[in-house]
């Protein structure tokens, strides 16, 4: 796991290096929820109860899938993350349940939209 507020322009300019973003980055079994599917066949993503494998069917078994799980360009992978959403009150732009009064998100990850990217080193 990895996570940066960034730099500010100014930290960054007198060096000349180009400033760092906000980011956070976690390995795939920090996800909940994993659903393989054959292209075609994506489940609606309104509806996922029961589908795939989710990490609250045993966090082992689920930790060990996904740490070896092979992204393949024939399949299509959906993923559901919702393990934080009682601390994130989107609407406001807030993390509650942290310190008295919730924190601006702006702080952890910069202001919306907050880019989600997924990539294999």
């Amino acid at each position: 796991i990895y996570h940066s507020c960034g730099d500010s322009a100014e930290t960054a300019a007198p060096s000349g290096s180009e400033a760092e973003k906000p980011v956070f980055a976690m390995p795939l079994w920090a996800f909940d929820q994993v659903i393989e599917s054959e292209v075609g066949q994506e489940p609606d993503i309104q509806c996922i109860e029961g589908l795939g494998l989710l990490r609250t069917d045993g966090r082992k078994k689920f930790m060990t899938h996904m740490s070896q799980l092979e992204l393949r360009t024939d399949r299509v992978y959906t993923f559901a993350f919702w393990s934080i959403s009682r601390w994130v009150d989107v609407v406001n732009w807030r993390m509650l349940g942290v310190v008295p009064g919730g924190v601006n998100f702006n702080v952890l990850c910069g202001r919306p939209p907050v880019h989600i990217v997924i990539y294999q080193l």
